[in-house]
């Protein structure tokens, strides 16, 4: 928990991954 989210933050969908979020440990509120 912490290296995946449960959403995708670019489309604010939740129920796939973002690749940019399970690429790199940053956090989704980067907008």
């Amino acid at each position: 928990m912490g290296d995946q989210c449960d959403h995708c933050f670019k489309c604010g969908q939740s129920g796939h991954f973002s690749k940019g979020c399970r690429g790199q440990r940053r956090p989704a509120r980067e907008i």
